[in-house]
């Protein structure tokens, strides 16, 4: 049995080596509402990015870790459309800076 899965992609990002960073990712629709709903399955991952690597060679090294992730709500006074956002804290244990993009899966798709 097979699911079909949405995958969501953002810019890359460097993280130096020994350092740990806490960022906000979000996914809306084009009213602004979050697209991370309960009824879904989310998970985040890193992907290093390897855009000046010749295809015949061997790809450098790149570390990096997550730390803790989980979706975050802002509370409000009033009712209103889905405002959830994924807190995901990225970690870099190597000794050179790591270049990746994260990305997040989506079970089941939209």
């Amino acid at each position: 049995m097979g699911v079909t899965v949405d995958v969501y992609t953002w810019p890359e990002i460097v993280v130096a080596p020994g350092v740990e960073v806490t960022l906000l990712h979000w996914v809306v629709d084009g009213n602004g509402h979050s697209l991370i709903e309960p009824d879904h399955w989310y998970w985040m991952s890193a992907v290093p990015e390897y855009t000046d690597v010749r295809p015949d060679r061997p790809v450098p090294a790149a570390t990096i870790e997550i730390v803790a992730q989980r979706p975050v709500r802002e509370r409000r006074m009033s009712p209103g459309p889905a405002n959830t956002n994924w807190l995901a804290t990225w970690r870099n244990p190597g000794r050179d800076s790591a270049t990746f993009r994260p990305r997040m899966i989506a079970a089941p798709a939209r």
